[in-house]
């Protein structure tokens, strides 16, 4: 992701406040616990994915350009990132849990009410991001294997001809996809073949897996090379650790003070079921970089 931001100047104008609506940061798998309840049980999703993984793709994709290519220079852009966000508030999340978590035999409690799904939104107050909504999702027993980064652009003004002769456009979206296919997408707006002028929404689309003769090892293997390398700017440096608890510890709190059920979800869903209302509610732009209102906290009380 660093490369493709900073090595394609196409896109450099766009990565800002004036052209992106929000950025949504997903990591879905489709299996539960699998044993392993009585260890997750103990954690949750918010400390298993949110606060270390995508929260350290966040800080790549929103951090200036470093000061240089060695390590201590991208860490130090990426605390940047952090030091520019305040914590997560408990309207800002959205906790669901899949039916039979607690049938897993490795989880004592069968009262628990850890989440097995959470999405959250967080904010990155600087100049280029104020008022851009950063929605991070991730969950167990989800409809598919899903790892990307998805942009959505401000809606473009529409040209009269175009709105009187057809349909809405389509939001323009770019979407990164890490795992498990690694491909990059972008959604544009087009024509319709033929004598309709109604446009059409195609995809541009570059999967890694059509490139000839291309190894494209797991992310732990190039982990692995970046050690014997010396490279250290794709691991955490103590400070980077310390922020990112700085602004998911009062959430974790909050959560357990407050002593929150998530919602419910069935196995093989895509989340609770007003997940996606919730998202698109969430994120909307806030062009005076303050708050929009913020739906109930949606949850059942213990």
């Amino acid at each position: 992701m660093q490369l493709f931001r900073f090595g394609n100047s196409v896109f450099e104008w766009m990565w800002n406040r004036n052209a992106i609506e929000n950025v949504t940061f997903t990591f879905k798998e489709p299996y539960g616990t699998d044993g392993r309840g009585g260890y997750f049980d103990n954690y949750g999703i918010i400390r298993d994915i949110l606060q270390n993984h995508l929260l350290q793709v966040l800080t790549v994709f929103a951090m200036e350009p470093p000061a240089g290519d060695d390590g201590d220079a991208i860490r130090n852009a990426k605390t940047e990132v952090l030091d520019h966000m305040d914590p997560i508030l408990l309207e800002n999340c959205l906790l669901g849990q899949y039916d039979g978590y607690a049938d897993d035999p490795t989880i004592q409690n069968k009262e628990t009410n850890c989440p097995t799904y959470a999405a959250i939104r967080c904010f990155v107050n600087t100049p280029r991001w104020k008022g851009v909504p950063f929605l991070l999702q991730a969950g167990k027993a989800l409809d598919e294997q899903l790892c990307e980064v998805r942009v959505r652009f401000k809606t473009p003004p529409t040209l009269t001809s175009v709105q009187k002769q057809s349909k809405k456009l389509a939001t323009n979206e770019l979407v990164m996809r890490l795992q498990p296919n690694p491909c990059i997408e972008l959604l544009t707006n087009i024509k319709t073949p033929g004598l309709s002028s109604a446009p059409m929404a195609v995809p541009m689309k570059m999967n890694y897996s059509d490139i000839p003769n291309l190894s494209n090892p797991d992310a732990y293997t190039r982990l692995l090379l970046d050690v014997l390398r010396g490279k250290s700017g794709s691991f955490v440096r103590n400070d980077e650790l310390r922020r990112s608890w700085e602004i998911f510890t009062p959430i974790l709190h909050a959560i357990e003070r407050e002593n929150v059920r998530p919602l419910p979800y069935q196995y093989g869903a895509n989340g609770p079921k007003i997940r996606e209302s919730w998202l698109e509610r969430m994120g909307k732009f806030q062009d005076d970089g303050t708050p929009v209102e913020t739906p109930p906290f949606q949850s059942a009380r213990l």
